[in-house]
């Protein structure tokens, strides 16, 4: 039996050898499996469910910096809008409300206004990094992946783990301001195609070992004319 294990790791790690590739290779196998670096243009439609309530979503966004994201529940519908280095928040309740100016990269609507600008929806892009190194090579529920560490901007460092077989993002583990210094682990999966681009069309996200929010995306757009009015402040 223990010769038995032995050569069924043996082997594993031998197809992970064989497997091996650079952090750089790995980027571009993730591009060219997604060609989500070809987007100007994306319109995402779906649900979020986020500690137990659920609410509508869809997300507009251009490669030029400008991303609209509307978020409807029981309550009302609260926007959220970016263009370059700022933006706006919403909250449409009771007859509506005016809009209140986000002048913080570094407050919670500001930070995710600005990954969502950065990835082009809600599956984060090693090409975007400014530094990427092939960490290790292991074994994910049951799938061999490449895990990369990354470093973006205002040094956010986020650990990616990129399936060996198709190359797409099948987990990462990143901080997030609400969440203090807990590690956030996001996973993706049910990829879908949509003119020639491969998106997540769930994503979960766990803290703790609690599940905090889960997107169910219905619809993707892909270059659609989005018009700058959309965008005005």
């Amino acid at each position: 039996m223990k010769t038995a294990i032995t050569a069924i790791v043996a082997a594993v790690l031998l197809s992970l050898c064989a497997n091996a590739q650079t952090a750089e290779q790995i980027v571009q196998q993730n591009l060219s499996a997604t060609k989500i670096n070809t987007i100007e243009s994306i319109v995402l439609k779906g649900e979020v469910t986020e500690y137990g309530s659920t609410s509508t979503i869809s997300i507009e966004c251009r490669n030029d910096g400008k991303m609209l994201k509307k978020t409807t529940d029981v309550i009302g519908t609260t926007i959220v809008c970016w263009y370059g280095n700022g933006g706006w928040v919403q909250n449409e309740m009771a007859g509506g409300s005016k809009k209140r100016p986000i002048t913080n990269i570094l407050s919670m609507n500001g930070f995710e206004a600005r990954n969502i600008v950065r990835d082009m929806g809600y599956m984060p892009r090693p090409d975007k990094a400014e530094s990427v190194i092939l960490s290790e090579q292991t074994i994910l529920n049951g799938i061999p992946v490449y895990v990369l560490r990354a470093t973006y901007d205002e040094n956010e460092q986020r650990t990616l783990y990129i399936r060996q077989d198709n190359f797409l993002m099948m987990r990462e583990i990143r901080k997030e301001l609400n969440q203090g210094n807990l590690d956030v682990i996001v996973d993706y999966s049910d990829y879908q195609t949509t003119s020639g681009i491969t998106i997540p069309g769930t994503i979960i996200k766990t803290v703790a070992g609690n599940t905090v929010s889960t997107y169910r995306m219905s619809s993707a757009e892909i270059n659609t004319p989005l018009a700058d009015i959309l965008f005005a402040p």
